[in-house]
């Protein structure tokens, strides 16, 4: 049987998109790429109802770029994605260090309705 993006659902994602003046609903890969994208940048225990929501990268702000920085990074959206994301079975985690300032991160991730892999690809400035 397969599955459709009609089966899997549509929703609202953030940041709003409008038509017309009408938000735009978009599909399930888009939800769940949005959900990672909150999850992510999200900063750890400043969720008013939920204190536990984020990840704790914003923890590692200053901090030198580095592998020790590389690693944490790792853990901490290791962990937020497994806890806050059951759509997804999250594959790995790759960081990479271009430049002194920044940091890019890579989430390759397997859409558990679909078997579908992907990946979810941002910067972070340290």
């Amino acid at each position: 049987m397969e599955v459709t993006s009609a089966y899997l659902g549509q929703g609202i994602t953030f940041p709003f998109n409008l038509t017309n003046g009408a938000i735009n609903l978009d599909g399930f890969e888009a939800l769940i790429e949005s959900s990672l994208k909150m999850i992510c940048a999200w900063e750890y225990g400043t969720h008013f109802f939920n204190p536990t929501f984020g990840a704790r990268i914003w923890e590692l702000q200053g901090e030198p770029n580095d592998t020790v920085l590389a690693t944490l990074v790792k853990r901490f959206l290791l962990d937020a994605i497994n806890s806050w994301e059951g759509r997804i079975s999250l594959l790995e985690v790759a960081v990479s260090r271009p430049k002194a300032y920044s940091i890019n991160i890579t989430c390759k991730y397997i859409i558990n309705a679909t078997s579908k892999v992907t990946d979810y690809n941002f910067q972070y400035s340290v």
